[in-house]
């Protein structure tokens, strides 16, 4: 069922037996100065909503030794996460937070570590149907331009993106970047990149193969649509209504499947709770899974925020309480709780 405060009853279960109010630890963090800044914004809002909702919140920075007293001292019982990229040991959070025992939103040790490895959640999506751009393994151990050379050919494509085979989506180009990774270490994904030709492509891999493992993606060139998936009050997943952009506007066949897509990407990837999948439509009716966010922006004036209020009509703090309702550990999902 799509409907407002679906978990309700769970809510006041927890503060029936406790006594009190549930304790909530909105978890944030960032591996860079924006990101962190973005992050920790993001959780003041999700914790603001969550004290009119009846949670006692409490911020907790992933970086710091506060994260090793969730348990024993701040007594959580809930955690959302507002992480602003993806942790490179993505998974191991939901790890902790599986074995302290505290309910959490969204994916859990599996989804998040499979789909935070972008040639494997590709594979996993490929062999269920889910229709991808052309993509591969850069072989490091190449020659750097031999090897670009090869995938232009295979990517038969104007524009092809080089990027780690794991970590953030979002990614620049910098070349103006000195080759020597002391002095980047924290920021090798400025390294990656698009490229429009041969010589680009070959001067991206030469800078940071060396480094990071690297896989490549043909960047079809089309229209944005975004697919946001949610649990329902039986822990059943369903999508929103796509968000375009651009015109002219998608069919409503084309629409469908992509609903149905994102769904079937959802599922093959076990994912739960919430996340964003992000779709390119070209020549009209094509689609292409690009990306999922495991954690979409939680703020205020967030995509998925948007596509909630548009369907259900939800204010934000409805939208925090029922993501609150739907956190689960692993062995509760498994033990089909």
């Amino acid at each position: 069922m799509e409907t407002a405060f679906a978990h309700e009853s769970e809510l006041h279960r927890i503060i029936t037996e406790d006594a009190g109010p549930p304790v909530l630890a909105v978890l944030h963090g960032g591996h860079s100065p924006d990101a962190a800044a973005l992050s920790l914004h993001t959780a003041g809002a999700v914790a603001d909503a969550a004290t009119t909702c009846g949670f006692e919140a409490h911020l907790v920075d992933v970086h710091s030794d506060a994260l090793l007293t969730l348990g024993d001292k701040l007594h959580a019982c809930r955690a959302i996460l507002t992480l602003a990229d993806v942790p490179p040991d993505a998974g191991s959070l939901q790890g902790l937070l599986n074995y302290l025992d505290i309910k959490y939103v969204g994916a859990g040790v599996a989804g998040s570590s499979l789909t935070a490895h972008h040639l494997t959640a590709r594979r996993v999506l490929r062999d269920v149907g889910v229709p991808l751009p052309a993509h591969g393994q850069v072989r490091a151990h190449l020659n750097a331009y031999d090897e670009a050379l090869r995938i232009t050919d295979e990517a038969n494509a104007a524009t092809i993106r080089s990027r780690p085979v794991t970590g953030a989506w979002d990614i620049r180009i910098t070349p103006a970047l000195p080759l020597d990774p002391r002095v980047f270490e924290d920021d090798i994904t400025a390294w990656t990149g698009s490229a429009v030709s041969v010589d680009a492509l070959s001067d991206l891999i030469a800078r940071a193969a060396p480094f990071t493992p690297l896989m490549y993606e043909s960047d079809i060139v089309g229209e944005t649509l975004w697919v946001a998936v949610l649990d329902d009050a039986e822990a059943e997943p369903y999508t929103l209504p796509p968000r375009e952009t651009g015109e002219p506007k998608a069919e409503q066949e084309t629409l469908v499947r992509a609903r149905d897509l994102a769904l079937r990407a959802h599922r093959a990837l076990h994912l739960r709770g919430v996340a964003l999948h992000r779709f390119t439509r070209y020549r009209t009716t094509r689609l292409v899974w690009r990306e999922v966010q495991t954690h979409p922006d939680l703020s205020p004036t967030g995509l998925l925020t948007e596509m909630v209020a548009a369907h259900h009509g939800w204010s934000y703090p409805d939208l925090i309480d029922d993501l609150l309702g739907s956190a689960i550990t692993d062995a509760l999902e498994a033990g089909g709780v």
